[in-house]
């Protein structure tokens, strides 16, 4: 992106925080809309989205909530790796593919999922068979539903083995959503791979610091690491508004947040 775009901190910061305005505005009018399931769900991701892009702006450096003037990328990559993973769940259950049975699949998927977390979860603090019995008896009742699912016959025996233990709750990769849906400008692994580095402190981050860098001051690394930040930010959000307003029927009342998120996520429009 640096190659196709000369960064510009200042600018990317503007576009960001007005379209974190427009995602609130429509998380506000978002409530009591009758939809589907999975519609109900995907509308709490949008919720947790939302409180997502507002703390991530509250640390942003010069930021209008606080005008901060501390520069702490490794902070920003964090919650930003945490945000586009969380987006990725979002699409997945708010746009859950074409056919019936698609979308079937992965509501079960997305419940059996939940519950073997909350299985393990609860076994891992001791908790015993008043509270574990419900699942042992649940989960594999779910889980034959699930592979009893005609879309899951379809899938690669990888793909199937991931599913039906109950460690993932999509059956797709964070690669291949964010390929599906055009959010990472076709850069998505080397984008969350400075993100990860960044996010677990590791030697690609950390031995870069210097007197200059890493230590909350402005720096011409920082600005530009920030800048991608955001210009990848913007992607993911303007998606999700777009996604949201159309998945509620919003488009009349959030008509101008519609507008300005098309204008980011479709700038040749």
């Amino acid at each position: 992106m640096a190659d196709e775009q000369k960064l510009n901190y200042s600018a990317e910061l503007e576009a960001y925080e007005r379209l974190v305005r427009s995602a609130v505005v429509v998380s506000d009018n978002a409530g009591n809309i009758p939809t589907t399931t999975l519609g109900i769900e995907a509308t709490k991701i949008y919720t947790r989205i939302t409180a997502s892009v507002i703390t991530i702006d509250r640390i942003l450096p010069r930021n209008r909530l606080n005008n901060s003037d501390f520069w702490d990328f490794p902070s920003v990559a964090t919650l930003s790796r945490t945000f586009i993973e969380t987006c990725h769940r979002y699409f997945y259950v708010a746009e859950p593919g074409q056919s019936d049975e698609e979308q079937l699949f992965r509501r079960k998927l997305y419940f059996y999922h939940m519950n073997c977390e909350k299985y393990k979860l609860y076994k891992d603090i001791g908790y015993g068979p008043e509270v574990l019995g419900e699942f042992e008896v649940g989960l594999p009742e779910a889980k034959k539903e699930l592979v009893d699912c005609s879309f899951y016959k379809k899938l690669k025996p990888h793909t199937r083995k991931k599913v039906r233990t109950g460690n993932s709750e999509m059956h797709l990769s964070n690669d291949e959503v964010a390929e599906l849906y055009n959010l990472s400008f076709g850069r998505h692994k080397s984008m969350y791979r400075l993100l990860s580095n960044h996010a677990h402190g590791s030697p690609f981050a950390t031995t870069s610091q210097s007197n200059e860098r890493g230590r909350g001051f402005e720096n011409a690394a920082e600005r530009d690491y920030l800048s991608l930040c955001l210009m990848l930010l913007q992607r993911y959000l303007s998606r999700v508004v777009i996604c949201q307003v159309n998945l509620l029927g919003l488009e009349t009342k959030c008509s101008n947040e519609l507008r300005s998120a098309r204008i980011v996520f479709y700038p040749a429009e």
